[in-house]
């Protein structure tokens, strides 16, 4: 199955692949999860686990269930001065 994956805030520019337009896709097998569609990119750990992550607009966690055509979003926390 085909999920969206989209990258936003810092998080975004970790690796250069994703920072043009922070879009990206990932084919799993059914029964994936948000872990398993974050592992394809390859994203250091600790950097997902302190970012918001929703599919399709809702809150979720690394363990929620995706389904063909879902929209899973990563946002990293806001830093600066």
């Amino acid at each position: 199955m085909k999920v969206a994956i989209e990258l936003f805030g810092t998080i975004r520019h970790v690796d250069s692949r994703y920072s043009r337009t922070g879009v990206t896709a990932a084919d799993l097998l059914p029964g994936a999860k948000v872990a398993d569609a974050l592992a394809t990119l390859g994203l250091d750990t600790v950097a997902v686990q302190l970012a918001l992550v929703t599919v399709n607009g809702q809150r979720a966690t690394l363990d929620t269930p995706l389904h063909e055509g879902d929209v899973v979003r990563l946002i990293s926390s806001v830093s600066g001065g």
